[in-house]
């Protein structure tokens, strides 16, 4: 059984890392979540059940919603607070460029105050 586990929203992805996980994902006909879970398990080396969502059509914002199993989200969780400076944003980010071998900044955006 799929577990979905925790989300994270991922704002502000690189055109050209959404660019080619979107391209990613209609190759193999899967959703843009699946193909980026798939791709943060195998680099955090975390087992995972398939979600087998089918694609469902190009991004029309640069934000993801990442559903993830719970042992991932805690893996990304100890990742991003062991490197000084990093978040899961900038991890997810990061290694989704790596897998496509694209060079992008994931730096921490500046922090709005609400009124």
């Amino acid at each position: 059984m799929y577990d979905a586990g925790m989300n994270i929203i991922v704002e502000d992805v690189p055109a050209t890392v959404l660019d080619r996980l979107t391209e990613d994902a209609r190759s193999r006909n899967v959703s843009v979540n699946e193909t980026a879970v798939a791709i943060l398990a195998k680099k955090y080396d975390v087992p995972r059940v398939p979600s087998h969502a089918k694609f469902e059509g190009k991004q029309t914002r640069q934000t993801i919603l990442v559903s993830m199993p719970d042992e991932l989200h805690r893996t990304l969780k100890v990742a991003a607070a062991a490197e000084q400076g990093s978040t899961m944003r900038g991890l997810i980010i990061q290694a989704l460029a790596a897998n496509y071998r694209l060079r992008v900044s994931a730096q921490r955006r500046p922090r709005t105050l609400t009124q």
